[in-house]
């Protein structure tokens, strides 16, 4: 199965300048190189292939030379396991070869000074300068002959069209999210070291390997495993395809971006044993993958660790600007939810989604809130968007910076701090809070962005705590809204229940309808035909 990133949910906080100077620099190399390396590889084959007829032909000498050793080599057994006759099958070639060279070089097939001595020797001298003056065995990091300057212009090599294409698509992927996380100079050099590392993991596990290492997979790996660390929540978008049989299935959908890595970790981990003895046949460096995305998790690790996560010159500029608390403003009462918050005493003038938050929120929220309130929308936005970056979960602030978007007119950033808000309120038990953040975004008409296993669970918080009209209006909306997923008919079937508890029986009629349309499996549509049964079977108030 392929599936490949195509889009993410969360808006870019900057716009990802070293990301978009690393796809030109990778693409332009390529360009430049691709033709003279294309033809290098070429001629290194016909070498290679020229090589491999001449020791065909020598192969048919080893019945004549019982004393090499080389007629009594058996055929390794095959079966079982794919990966491990094909070792055997490799192993073997590779043995038979060398004591077919080495007779050769010893005068035992031919003599030395004969037509057919020269001729191996001037096959074997062609192979050795052709990969010599391959470009990748210049700039490529070879583990039985390590350099550090191989170990940094590896990282901007490619091998074909496709190796490119495929490391360019994972790197818009996760270094436009982690530029915007860590900052361009942070960035560009977490990328660097990720790469440094991944290769370092190469050359440990394979320190013998004459072959040569090239692509920048390895830093971009490392940005993959930063990402799991620091966006693991993240909703990333996919197209995915897989044959099964003779039929090829594909689609778009979106999954939690640590699902999306861990399925990535996973298969590396897996090939990376699996060819293991065969990495030449391969042609993947397997662990240089494994060791950028461990290197680059550890790397946000210590950034987070240091500070410097969403830091840049703007958020050290906010850091130094922001305003000393408002001293003479009486501390506002406590709101019970911050999504309905009552407005300032002197924000006459203010929109009405804008708010005062919570009093026990501290200065952060009440600072941004008084700020909106003098008309400094640029200064709430400052506040806001430092505290959002470096304080924990904060779901009031988002319903302010979501709020004061929507008076804006920027739905889409408003979206994403509204769903996050849901979230956080949703994580803390408070589903009240999470409630009148999804109405307050429905009437300005933004769509949240939470999936239907979310909806269902704050839907499940809300009827738990007896807020049962709630419950039925985010049971309903899972229904509604999300038709082809497994909770769809569930939900709709709760919704209506709970509205029937609540006297609203043509509401819930209508969600019994709704469950047989959508319902995949037969019980759940039989069991809403039977309450539909039973509601016109009841008798009405008037008889």
């Amino acid at each position: 199965m392929l599936i490949i990133p195509i889009g993410r949910d969360q808006e870019l906080r900057r716009t990802p300048f070293v990301t978009i100077g690393l796809v030109v620099l990778l693409a332009l190399i390529h360009v430049y190189t691709g033709s003279v390396v294309s033809k290098q590889v070429e001629e290194h084959a016909a070498a290679q292939a020229e090589y491999a007829m001449l020791i065909a032909q020598l192969d048919t000498t080893w019945n004549k030379h019982q004393d090499l050793d080389i007629s009594s080599m058996d055929l390794p057994a095959v079966g079982g396991d794919m990966f491990a006759s094909m070792r055997a099958l490799n192993d073997y070639q590779q043995q038979r070869v060398i004591k077919i060279e080495a007779a050769m070089e010893r005068g035992l097939i031919h003599p030395e000074g004969s037509d057919e001595h020269d001729q191996w020797l001037a096959v074997k001298q062609r192979v050795a300068d052709t990969e010599a003056a391959v470009l990748f065995h210049r700039v490529g990091f070879t583990p039985a002959e390590p350099s550090l300057w191989t170990m940094l212009t590896s990282m901007f090599f490619h091998g074909d069209l496709l190796h490119l294409l495929g490391n360019l698509v994972f790197l818009w992927a996760a270094g436009c999210l982690m530029e915007s996380a860590w900052g361009h100079l942070a960035y560009a050099g977490a990328y660097l070291v990720a790469g440094i590392l991944a290769i370092v993991a190469h050359w440990f596990m394979l320190p013998t390997s004459t072959e040569p290492c090239i692509g920048a997979s390895g830093a971009i790996a490392g940005m993959m495993g930063a990402c799991l660390v620091v966006h693991h929540s993240e909703r990333i978008h996919v197209f995915w395809v897989y044959v099964l049989g003779f039929r090829v299935r594909h689609g778009v959908g979106a999954m939690p971006a640590y699902l999306l890595l861990g399925l990535w970790l996973f298969g590396q981990l897996f090939y990376a044993f699996a060819f293991q003895g065969l990495e030449h046949a391969a042609g993947i460096a397997f662990w240089a993958h494994i060791g950028g995305f461990v290197g680059g998790a550890a790397l946000a690790l210590l950034i987070r660790a240091a500070g410097l996560e969403h830091r840049d010159r703007d958020d050290q500029v906010a850091f130094a600007t922001e305003p000393p608390p408002p001293n003479d403003r009486a501390a506002p009462a406590a709101a019970p939810h911050a999504a309905t918050p009552p407005p300032l005493d002197d924000a006459e003038d203010a929109p009405e989604t804008v708010g005062q938050a919570p009093a026990t929120l501290g200065e952060p929220v009440q600072r941004a809130s008084a700020a909106y309130a003098r008309g400094d929308r640029k200064e709430a936005h400052t506040i806001l968007e430092y505290h959002l970056r470096h304080a924990g979960p904060m779901p009031e602030a988002h319903v302010l910076m979501a709020n004061l978007l929507i008076d804006e007119g920027q739905l889409d950033r408003a979206a994403e701090h509204g769903s996050q808000a849901i979230i956080e309120f949703a994580e803390r038990g408070d589903g009240l809070g999470a409630l009148d953040m999804l109405r307050s975004l429905a009437a300005a008409d933004v769509e949240p962005r939470i999936d239907a296993t979310q909806q269902f669970q704050l839907a499940g918080l809300l009827e738990k705590v007896g807020e049962l009209e709630g419950a039925a209006e985010l049971y309903h909306g899972v229904a509604s809204a999300f038709p082809d997923d497994p909770f769809a008919a569930k939900s709709g079937l709760k919704a209506g229940t709970l509205l029937e508890r609540l006297g609203a029986t043509e509401d819930a009629q209508q969600c019994y309808r709704l469950v047989i349309e959508i319902a995949g499996d037969p019980v759940f549509a039989d069991t809403a035909q039977e309450n539909l049964d039973r509601l016109a079977a009841a008798p009405t108030a008037g008889d």
